[in-house]
């Protein structure tokens, strides 16, 4: 039991500081970059193991879905590297296709378990934080070439 207690402590002290970091490197615009880059990584490999179990099921389907994880790879590499322009906006968009991909897997998660709204719940974290990190003002201003 003591075990436990203590394991359970260190989990919420990690689970604090994590969210501390976050919180901290959202106030500043290239951390909220390097934060948008961050989520947009965990979304691409989300999508990247659901287009293997897809893959299982429906093999089109499966492909589908890792190429538009490569997609988004690409737009994330000219995104964190170079901060192109064309890459934040497609960015943008990609948080926004993923958000209506949410809505849509809410419908699959009712009937699939505690594993899927687990997973749906890291998605929704990491959609957040990313379209957040994204649309800030200061984002704007440095990604347009303004001062912040």
């Amino acid at each position: 039991m003591t075990v436990y207690l203590i394991l359970a402590a260190a989990g919420v002290a990690f689970s604090l500081a994590v969210l501390a970091a976050i919180v901290w490197a959202l106030t500043r615009s290239n951390d909220r970059i390097q934060m948008a880059g961050v989520c947009l990584f965990g979304c691409i490999a989300l999508y990247g193991a659901g287009a293997v179990q897809l893959h299982d099921a429906d093999a089109m389907l499966g492909i589908l879905a890792g190429a538009y994880a490569l997609v988004l790879y690409g737009v994330l590499a000219a995104f964190a590297i170079f901060q192109k322009r064309w890459a934040w906006r497609a960015t943008i968009v990609a948080f926004g296709l993923h958000a209506a991909l949410v809505v849509a897997l809410v419908l699959a998660a009712l009937q699939s378990g505690r594993t899927m709204w687990l997973v749906l719940g890291v998605w929704v974290i990491l959609g957040a934080v990313g379209l957040y990190a994204s649309l800030h003002k200061g984002t704007r201003q440095a990604m347009m070439g303004f001062p912040a």
